[in-house]
């Protein structure tokens, strides 16, 4: 029955063109599932965490936090979720991105489809995640707890710029190792480049980059973006076999001039493709890096 109500509803907005924000359902979706994670992380902020999430393993490798209930039911891949499953948990709406929308037609047969973009195009993930985060909190009717996600990670930000401002850092590469030859560098359109600019980190990385936000490279790019002698690099977890221990025990890793000299720190995983959620806990975890880092310098 809510399932018709909800589509009645989105008839409704549709054929008057009234802002969702003035268009009330008599029943919101209470069993959510979530094919992102980052909108399912977003689902669980706003108290409405997701019955369904496609690779909950692979959410908890790469996003952590927010935790998932250990209810929330694994359906699977994200782009071939397993549909007789996810038509047994009878879900009130189903969310996605962009890129699932191969499968949308054999969703929609299920529940309500709901498409978001965040990274699919280029801009400021910060602004992204705001405009989506409101979205979600007008369809579920928890405008609320959605304003609430929004003004906690906007203070965290800025508690964490208050405390960067008193340690004068210089710039910053910000990686992932792929293997011991690649890497990929964040820069502009990525999560950590849209929180740097706002806690006050500069990022070394100013070349371009693809609409998640990354470029990848090899290793020689990397020294050279890093001439700088200040500059640090930002190792993300989970990192391949042992991490930064492994790659010491390279040759070409430990001849750079960074490595001998320890100016790097690592984060523990924050999720890269993350909305708010992700963006709040990297704004702590950064800070948290940093201020280890000087007590050891």
């Amino acid at each position: 029955m809510r399932v018709i109500i909800f589509l009645l509803f989105w008839a409704s907005s549709l054929a008057f063109e009234a802002p969702a924000s003035q268009v009330k359902p008599s029943a919101y979706p209470q069993r959510v599932v979530s094919l992102d994670f980052a909108l399912a992380a977003t689902l669980v902020e706003m108290g409405l965490p997701p019955v369904g999430i496609a690779d909950k393993h692979g959410y908890e490798r790469w996003a952590q936090e927010p935790a998932l209930p250990d209810s929330v039911v694994d359906l699977g891949s994200m782009y071939e979720p397993n549909l007789e499953l996810l038509e047994s948990i009878q879900p009130d709406l189903i969310l996605i991105t962009p890129y699932q929308v191969h499968i949308k037609p054999f969703l929609e047969k299920i529940a309500p489809v709901v498409s978001m973009t965040t990274y699919q195009v280029a801009g400021d993930v910060i602004e992204k995640s705001v405009k989506n985060t409101r979205e979600l909190g007008t369809i579920l009717g928890r405008e609320a707890q959605a304003e609430a996600l929004i003004t906690s990670t906007y203070q965290a930000m800025q508690d964490a710029k208050q405390v960067v401002e008193k340690y004068a850092f210089p710039s910053f590469l910000v990686m992932r190792v792929h293997d011991k030859q690649h890497v990929w560098v964040y820069g502009e359109n990525s999560l950590f480049q849209s929180v740097m600019s706002r806690i006050g980190l500069q990022n070394a990385w100013t070349q371009k980059t693809n609409t998640w936000g990354f470029s990848s490279q090899g290793l020689p790019a990397v020294t050279r973006a890093n001439q700088n002698k200040e500059t640090f690099v930002v190792f993300l977890e989970p990192m391949p076999d042992e991490g930064v221990r492994s790659l010491n025990e390279s040759p070409l890793w430990r001849l750079q001039p960074w490595m001998q000299e320890k100016r790097y720190i690592t984060l523990p995983p924050v999720l890269q493709y993350g909305a708010l959620p992700a963006a709040r806990r990297l704004s702590h975890v950064f800070v948290e890096a940093l201020q280890s880092k000087k007590e050891k310098m």
